[in-house]
């Protein structure tokens, strides 16, 4: 007697072949997860890892932040932005945000404060108040950019917004140095705003 497989199974066979590095990676993640809020530190790292080398941003994020924080691992600010880097590439806002603080910074990465400004921007476009805050802040300096109070003005409204004190007395601040048709220009340009993923 032949063995038989079902004409079915042989076809979902490539589906659960293609799907299981994902799986996989989310496993590994997860276990990363259970461990952490254990406090077993070095056995998140083991497990984040994993999921990390696959692939997995909420992974490489946490890599990053373990690295940054010297949480389970030695302190290293060079695989903290290695890590925030590519888990910025796929879009993470917060992995964004630690990337520029590390290029404002000079951590782990040469400084440079155009670059600081091009991940805070990143962030800041999908509404993540801290990268606004720094945003605005850049902008009323002129560190990376050139000095705008108009953009400085709404991107701490932007952020105040959201309830960032910090971000409001910032706003306040600047608010007092811009002429009524700068804030009018700024007060304009928050209505028009949209987060990036509603573009």
């Amino acid at each position: 007697m032949k063995y038989r497989v079902p004409v079915a199974l042989i076809a979902l066979w490539p589906v659960f072949l293609f799907a299981s590095p994902a799986a996989a990676q989310e496993d590994a993640s997860e276990r990363g997860d259970a461990a952490y809020e254990m406090g077993d530190y070095e056995e998140a790292f083991k497990w984040y890892s994993q999921a990390a080398e696959q692939g997995n941003l909420a992974a490489q994020l946490n890599i990053g932040i373990m690295y940054d924080d010297g949480i389970g691992v030695a302190e290293n600010d060079a695989e903290a932005a290695k890590w925030f880097r590519l888990a910025a590439e796929q879009g993470d806002e917060q992995a964004q945000h630690n990337l520029g603080v590390m290029y404002e910074e000079g951590e782990g990465v040469a400084p440079s404060h155009s670059e600081a400004v091009k991940w805070y921007r990143m962030a800041a476009e999908q509404g993540y108040a801290p990268s606004q805050l720094n945003l605005g802040v850049m902008y009323a300096q002129g560190t990376g950019v050139s000095k705008n109070y108009v953009e400085a003005h709404k991107w701490l409204s932007l952020s105040a917004a959201q309830g960032n004190d910090l971000a409001a007395a910032n706003k306040e601040i600047v608010g007092s140095w811009m002429s009524p048709a700068q804030i009018e220009k700024s007060e304009k340009l928050l209505l028009e705003w949209k987060p990036a993923a509603e573009r």
